[in-house]
Parts: structure tokens; C-alpha cells; sequence
């Protein structure tokens, strides 16, 4: 009561500074409960992405994905490299816009985190045979409108079933991704939900390229 006491003996000038004050407290409280638990921001490490998404840019991940909220095929997501998939890449200097809003690239510097769209949900059989220009889930072929026109969807032939608890992964540029077709002697080439940061659901930087998935 004696706060509020001192508050109503203020002048409006005063008063008009001391609500701007805990405006500004509440937001960066409401902000920083957001990134940590809904949202964290990454960078694209390499070109593997492409054309959907280019070296560099800048996504935010809603890590409520798988855990709390289920993946789709065709989410893109961000994953730890926990079997060394990306090696002798580092994260680019922030940007101002990026060290005044608080988003960093990485949760953890010393740690990689790789970038790549779901393909195969836990039960699915993914296959590509020599001759086809698509891949095929369950044995019917699967469209798929994000890559660039007249690229084959696989340039190798494989045939996997995705285990439990765990994801296919490809790059869109099929051509240049080093993904789940190419380490299949580690665990599989499958992706554990453990792993998982959470789906990509912004694109914000560079500003011409905003968009939302």
C-alpha cells in the first residue's frame, strides 16, 4: 500500500515514466519466458536448403514441435547434430537487429545444430529407385512442390522404415545435402525425437525474404 501511496503522490509526469518503466519490465519478462520456452532463433549453416531456404538466413523455431505439438511430413526443422553429420562450420556474427532482440544463433556455441524437412514419420517406408524422378512413401509416390523444377528427388536409391520416436530428414537442394540418404551407417540415418529443437515456423532475416511456414 505504501507503493501505491507514493505512486498517486507522483506527478503525471512522473507516473507517465513510472508505467513506461514496468511496461518495458513485464515485456522483456513476457519475452524472455517466450524465447526461452516457445521460441528460439537459429541460423541456415549451409546451402542445403535451397532454394527454400539459403546460407545464412535466419529462422525462429516453435520448439513445441514434436514434443508437445506433432510433426507433419514436409515441416522443416532444426535438429543437434549429435552424430557429427556438419563439420567446420561456425556460427556468422549477429547482426544489430539480432543482439537487440536477444536471439542467438546457437542454445549452445559449442554445439552444431543442422536444418532439414521431414520426410518420413515413425512407421513410414521411404524409397527412391534408379529411373524415378520422385520418392516413394508407402509405395505411392510423394509430391513434392518446394524443390526446384526438373531436380530429381534423390540422385541414390535407398528403401528405410522410420522407427519409432524418430524422423527421415532431406535437404531440398537434393543435389547438395549431406542428410538421412547419406548417413545411413549412423544410427540408421534417422533422426531421434531426443534431438529435435523444434519446426522452423519463420523466416526473418533477410527482410525481403520474410515469410512464415
Amino acid at each position: 500500500m505504501k507503493l501505491i501511496d507514493k505512486y498517486r503522490a507522483q506527478t503525471p509526469a512522473k507516473k507517465n515514466l513510472i508505467d513506461l518503466s514496468v511496461i518495458l519490465i513485464i515485456g522483456l519478462l513476457v519475452a524472455s519466458i517466450v524465447k526461452v520456452f516457445f521460441f528460439q532463433g537459429f541460423y541456415i549453416p549451409s546451402e542445403s536448403m535451397n532454394p527454400t531456404l539459403k546460407t545464412n538466413d535466419r529462422v525462429i523455431v516453435n520448439v513445441l514441435y514434436p514434443n508437445a505439438i506433432p510433426l507433419q511430413r514436409g515441416d522443416i526443422i532444426v535438429f543437434e547434430d549429435e552424430e557429427n553429420w556438419m563439420e567446420g562450420h561456425s556460427a556468422p556474427s549477429q547482426n544489430f537487429l539480432e543482439r537487440v532482440i536477444g536471439y542467438v544463433p546457437f542454445r549452445d556455441s559449442n554445439a552444431n545444430f543442422l536444418v532439414k524437412r521431414v520426410i518420413g514419420l515413425p512407421g513410414d517406408t521411404v524409397s527412391h529407385t534408379s529411373g524415378e524422378t520422385f520418392i516413394r512413401i508407402n509405395g505411392a509416390p510423394y509430391n513434392e512442390p518446394y524443390l526446384a523444377p526438373g531436380m530429381n528427388a534423390s540422385d541414390i536409391d535407398f528403401n528405410i522404415t522410420v522407427p519409432a520416436n524418430s524422423v527421415w530428414v532431406m535437404g531440398d537442394n537434393r543435389s547438395n545435402s549431406s542428410d538421412s540418404r547419406y548417413h545411413q551407417e549412423q544410427n540408421g540415418g534417422f533422426i531421434s525425437y531426443d534431438d529435435i529443437v523444434g519446426k522452423v515456423v519463420l523466416l526473418y532475416y533477410p527482410l525481403p525474404s520474410f515469410k512464415t511456414f
